[in-house]
């Protein structure tokens, strides 16, 4: 009865941890707002100058370090330089797969993502 009682309690607290965990996924952080603001024009010449950059919202993120630990690998974010990445970022397109009877869906990023693209945004 003992073994029970402590099975019971064991799979409560996992479920409160769970839910919690869940909870924190559904919260939305927000982007932060870097000081620096650059002009299409200087954000193309840092492209040319082989400067690894994306737009994500308002922010350019410089993915030249993170693309080793990207989980979608380094083509992803090799194709996507240089370009508006909302569509992928919020899920609304994929580069995987889409050769398949069926269209592959998109991945839409988490929270750690947004964690992540306020570390990686320059301006």
């Amino acid at each position: 009865m003992v073994a029970g009682a402590q099975f019971v309690g064991l799979v409560a607290v996992f479920a409160i941890f769970e839910i919690r965990h869940q909870y924190v996924l559904s919260q939305e952080v927000p982007f932060v707002k870097p000081a620096l603001i650059i002009t299409l024009h200087e954000f193309e010449e840092r492209l040319r100058k082989g400067e690894k950059l994306m737009i994500l919202d308002d922010l350019v993120l410089d993915v030249s370090e993170f693309e080793k630990y990207h989980p979608g690998g380094r083509f992803v974010i090799n194709h996507t330089v240089g370009t508006d990445i909302a569509k992928f970022f919020y899920g609304g397109y994929c580069l995987e797969d889409n050769l398949g009877p069926k269209p592959a869906f998109g991945w839409r990023h988490s929270n750690y993502a947004r964690y992540i693209a306020n570390d990686i945004a320059i301006a």
